[in-house]
């Protein structure tokens, strides 16, 4: 299935806003949503991410991301999957980390006009901890955030007939 240029702005409002349960995932106003092309079952389909990071006072570093597609089902309808991450470095005074991470997976099913048929499913995954992680060794992703623009680093660009 590949996505036509009248396809796209319908997917993006579908995206804009993710789910009402990704809405209280991730709150954060300013978080931007990127879209891009992925495969599942040989089916090409667009998928939605967010990422949020956030330092608190203590100097935990909390990352939380969410990922979200609509895939076809073989039968005319549809399935929402949509995965929430979260992974939290907490420093541990000597220099190094503990980080836990954990990951759920929503799944729901709609129908053929994208209407949800059931209630979502949820398989919580165990949350994974490792103790001594240095601070290169975090490998946290970077945030999806709108960021405020520099004017001075805007060229100003004439336009003139002549």
């Amino acid at each position: 299935m590949k996505l036509s240029p009248t396809f796209l702005p319908a997917l993006i409002l579908m995206f804009g806003s993710l789910s009402p349960s990704s809405a209280q995932f991730i709150s954060s106003p300013n978080a931007k949503t990127v879209f891009k092309q992925v495969v599942v079952d040989g089916v090409t389909v667009t998928e939605a991410e967010k990422t949020v990071v956030v330092t608190d006072a203590a100097g935990v570093v909390t990352v939380k991301r969410q990922t979200e597609k609509i895939v076809p089902d073989g039968a005319g309808g549809f399935t929402k999957v949509e995965t929430q991450e979260t992974t939290s470095a907490t420093p541990d005074g000597t220099g190094s980390f503990t980080v836990v991470s954990s990951s759920d997976l929503v799944e729901t099913t709609l129908d053929s006009s994208e209407e949800p048929t059931g209630a979502p499913v949820t398989t919580n995954n165990p949350a994974v901890t490792v103790e001594d992680v240095i601070e290169a060794d975090l490998n946290l992703p970077e945030s999806t955030e709108f960021a405020e623009i520099d004017e001075e680093l805007d060229t100003v660009i004439v336009v003139s007939p002549l």
